[in-house]
């Protein structure tokens, strides 16, 4: 969709005034001021200055475009291979194309090999290795444990024939200091054990995050190879589908490159930008579109807001948005290019001093009216705001209960 004029249409009372009363002059001005002096108070042109209801409004120019439209990006870089043709109708979820697997193919072949791999290694680890070197460990252990309980008994044996000067003190010595090793080879062992089983363990932590790895990325090459179809994201009609570089219906594309777009053909709209206090007015408005060329009028909606100042404009305090309208229209009524005017107004009216345009003078000095005083009138010039009905909001110059000429 192409963006709108960004020219605010907010144009001088002077300009208004003229459009409404184009035979008004500077000269029938002073003419009317002049009757007004010889004959004063003349009641029945005398009107109020009354308190009227005003809508604020905020006009832009705009171009017309599809409402609602979602972009169609692409998921993945490679080659796509199209399904569909320029202003197809699609269901959600229908082929928009297909990605070549070609590379990929062999990627996801190594990575269920090597997943399948550390598996295995894994398994055996953490079953029949550590079920085997636990037993070994047992098996090693009691025999240590038998030899040195055995050792024991001889050396309680020895020391009761020792005390009773029945065996050599170098006898008993000798077999002390083999009950002292056999204590401190099953010590040994001991240790030895715990040391190889925590590596054991640690070996399969590492076989176990060695295998989530390679199930990521295996996962992640299926990912890759269900997005190698590419689907429609949401009903409607295909335009604008990129063809700048087909070969036999073939892209070469780039990840989040934009392809085309999925329109609704009976929903029209426009993108218009506004500033920070515009959109005080904006977020709330009623909003309607009249085409140019044929004066249509259609109500639309705000369909969504985003956000477009860049980083050096926020931090000067510029703050934009850019907001998309859309409105219903009867499929190809409204013409994608036409030129439109979209008007914005406060649901909520507010009440200000107001005049009839008719007693409105436009001098030099810019706009004035003639207001009744006691004896005659006297010009007073007037700041005026927005017109609704033929009445001028009233900014300055006047209050209520004041008493103007027509």
């Amino acid at each position: 969709m192409k963006s709108c004029i960004q020219s605010i249409k907010l144009m001088p009372f002077a300009l208004l005034l003229a459009a409404a009363s184009p035979a008004i002059s500077h000269a029938e001005d002073v003419q009317a001021s002049a009757t007004v002096d010889q004959a004063p108070g003349n009641a029945k042109n005398a009107v109020p200055v009354e308190i009227r209801p005003f809508r604020k409004a905020l006009e832009r120019r705009c171009e017309i475009g599809y409402g609602g439209a979602v972009p169609l990006l692409a998921p993945m870089k490679g080659a796509l291979r199209l399904s569909v043709e320029q202003g197809a109708q699609v269901k959600k979820d229908d082929v928009i194309g297909t990605f070549s697997t070609d590379t990929l193919e062999p990627k996801l072949a190594e990575a269920k090999r090597s997943v399948a791999y550390v598996k295995a290694r894994l398994d055996y680890r953490a079953g029949v290795y550590l079920e085997n070197l636990s037993a070994i460990h047992t098996l090693d252990e009691a025999g240590k444990s038998a030899a040195r309980d055995h050792l024991a008994a001889q050396v309680a044996d020895m020391k009761r024939l020792y005390g009773k000067g029945r065996l050599a003190l170098g006898r008993f010595q000798d077999a002390q200091r083999r009950l002292d090793a056999a204590d401190a080879a099953l010590e040994q062992a001991r240790r030895r054990h715990q040391m190889e089983m925590r590596e054991a363990n640690l070996n399969v932590i590492s076989l176990q995050n060695d295998l989530a790895r390679q199930e990521a990325e295996l996962g992640r090459l299926q990912q890759e190879k269900h997005e190698a179809t590419f689907l429609a994201p949401t009903a409607g009609r295909l335009i604008d589908i990129e063809t700048a570089s087909v070969s036999g219906r073939s892209l070469n594309v780039e990840e989040g490159e934009r392809l085309a777009l999925v329109v609704d053909p009976g929903m029209m709209g426009a993108r218009l930008t506004f500033d920070r206090r515009e959109m005080q007015l904006v977020r709330n408005a009623d909003i309607q579109v009249t085409l140019e060329n044929s004066g249509e009028q259609y109500d639309a909606r705000i369909l969504s807001v985003q956000a477009v100042e860049s980083e050096a404009e926020r931090r000067l305090g510029h703050f934009r948005n850019e907001i998309e309208i859309g409105f219903a229209a009867r499929e190809g009524a409204v013409p994608v290019g036409a030129d439109a005017t979209c008007r914005f107004t406060r649901p909520e009216a507010e009440t200000a001093p107001a005049v009839p345009v008719a007693a409105i003078r436009m001098g030099n000095g810019g706009n004035y009216v003639e207001k009744v005083k006691e004896g005659g009138s006297e010009r007073v010039k007037v700041e005026l705001g927005e017109v609704s009905e033929n009445y001028a909001r009233v900014l300055s110059g006047l209050k209520p209960g004041d008493r103007v000429l027509e």
